[in-house]
């Protein structure tokens, strides 16, 4: 099987040869490594999905000469600063949040940087290589915010009677995903008041709500939550011991 390539090498000598193989085993490297990838849009390949909102703050392209990927931030909600949001001392997520997408991505992309956008993402369950991004993040699509989107509103308003509290906040909501490897549960991050760094994690149980936390997110409106928080959580169904039980549009601010 090698012997024509081995004449080839003889005829060559040793000072060309050498070259030549190192050129052999870097191409089989890079088609191996592209190969590979492929992975990372295999449906099986994907932990969470979902969606974030806020301000598309930087967009660039990174890379060797041979392959390069779109690498963006979003500062979540409505304007915040760079943070790092924490419970306990467990990190619950970084701001601003880290996006990847490939190339050929880049004008739908950079179209939209220094405005408030939704962003419709994947996770990655494996990221084998840094062909297609530097995050484990890829970006499935990018759109503008849009106020008339808003529902009317959806689920409870009030008292919840909860195990161990029940109450209302209002803010925004920033990110809304479908997460887990087996079982899959429905995860909320809201931005606390009218601005800043004051984020909390919250679940959703009810598929109703979270189609409607979905449709505020991608409108970019202010909303009250309502929900309960229980002593303890079930981790098979929920990251939180909050759960959301309702949400609607926030007053207008004078």
């Amino acid at each position: 099987m090698f012997r024509p390539f081995s004449k080839v090498f003889a005829k060559l000598g040793w000072r060309w040869s050498l070259p030549l193989i190192l050129l052999i085993l870097a191409a089989l490297f890079y088609l191996l490594a592209i190969i590979v990838s492929w992975s990372d849009y295999l449906p099986f390949n994907t932990y969470s999905e979902g969606w974030r909102m806020g301000t598309l703050s930087k967009v660039s392209v990174r890379g060797n000469p041979v392959f390069k990927s779109v690498e963006g931030e979003l500062l979540m909600g409505n304007d915040s600063s760079a943070a790092v949001v924490k419970d306990g001392d467990q990190v619950q997520f970084t701001n601003p949040w880290e996006f990847s997408a490939r190339r050929s991505e880049l004008p739908a992309i950079q179209e939209f940087t220094g405005r408030a956008v939704a962003i419709h993402y994947r996770q990655l369950r494996f990221q084998l290589t840094r062909i297609n991004g530097d995050t484990d993040y890829r970006v499935v699509e990018v759109k503008r915010v849009n106020p008339d989107a808003a529902p009317r509103g959806c689920g409870a308003e009030g008292s919840a009677g909860a195990t161990r509290s029940d109450g209302e906040r209002v803010g925004y909501i920033a990110k809304v995903s479908r997460r887990g490897n087996v079982l899959k549960s429905d995860e909320v991050i809201v931005q606390l008041g009218n601005a800043g760094n004051q984020f909390q994690a919250m679940s959703i149980l009810n598929d109703q709500i979270a189609t409607c936390a979905l449709d505020f997110l991608k409108s970019g409106q202010r909303v009250r939550v309502n929900y309960r928080q229980s002593l303890i959580r079930n981790p098979a169904r929920r990251d939180t011991t909050y759960d959301i039980i309702g949400i609607w549009p926030a007053p207008k601010t004078p």
